[in-house]
C-alpha cells in the first residue's frame, strides 16, 4: 500500500509513544495566521483496528489517565468514545472505536452497529491510527481497513501495539513493513 514505516509501541508500558506523537504532529496541517476559528478546532484522530488490539489502552496512555475501560476480553468498547485532549498547546479529539472483524464474522446486530459507528468515526477524522496487535501480526483484515481509510482520503498512521510481548519482534516488524511496501 506504500504506507511508509509502521510505528512499534506498547501502549500499556509507554514504549514507542514519542514516535507516535512525532508521526501525529507530522500529519498536522499548519494553520494560517488570522484563522483563529480553525486553529481553535481540535484535530480529530480516530483509533481503529481489530478487537483487542489495545485501542482503549492506547487512548488511556495518551491522555495519561485510566478513563476508558480495558480488559482481556474482546468487545468491551461498543460505542465510539471521543475524548478531548491537549498536547503541547494543540487541541485534539481522540476517538476510541470498537474492534473491526471480518464482515462475514459479524453476525450480532450490536456488533454491526459498533462497526458502523467506527466507520463513521473515520469519516469525520483528519488522522486515523490503525492499531495492529504485534502478537497477531498483519492480517488481510488490517489491509482492508487501511485501504478503506485511504479511500476516504484520511491521513493514516500504522502503529504496532503489544510490541513488548511479541515473539521475534524484528522479524514481525520487517514482515509488516514488507507487506505494506508491496501492498
Amino acid at each position: 500500500l506504500g504506507l511508509g514505516e509502521p510505528i512499534a509501541l506498547s501502549a500499556e508500558h509507554g514504549e514507542g509513544m514519542s514516535d507516535l506523537y512525532s508521526a501525529i504532529v507530522a500529519h498536522e496541517k499548519p494553520s494560517e495566521e488570522g484563522d483563529a476559528a480553525k486553529s481553535a478546532r481540535p484535530i480529530n484522530i480516530a483509533i481503529i483496528g481489530r478487537p483487542n488490539a489495545g485501542k482503549s489502552t492506547l487512548v488511556n496512555a495518551l491522555i495519561g489517565e485510566d478513563r476508558l475501560l480495558v480488559g482481556p476480553e474482546a468487545g468491551i468498547t461498543r460505542d465510539s468514545i471521543s475524548i478531548d485532549w491537549e498536547w503541547k498547546g494543540k487541541k485534539y479529539r481522540l476517538v476510541d472505536t470498537a474492534g473491526m472483524r471480518k464482515k462475514a464474522r459479524v453476525v450480532d446486530k450490536l456488533e454491526k452497529l459498533a462497526v458502523a459507528d467506527a466507520r463513521h468515526a473515520v469519516d469525520f477524522a483528519e488522522v486515523v491510527i490503525l492499531l495492529l496487535d504485534a502478537t497477531k501480526g498483519l492480517e488481510h483484515q488490517d489491509l482492508k481497513i487501511a485501504s478503506s481509510v485511504i479511500d476516504e482520503g484520511r491521513a493514516l498512521l500504522i502503529a504496532i501495539n503489544k510490541w513488548d510481548v511479541a515473539e521475534d519482534a524484528s522479524g514481525l516488524f520487517n514482515g509488516i513493513r514488507h507487506a505494506l511496501d508491496d501492498g
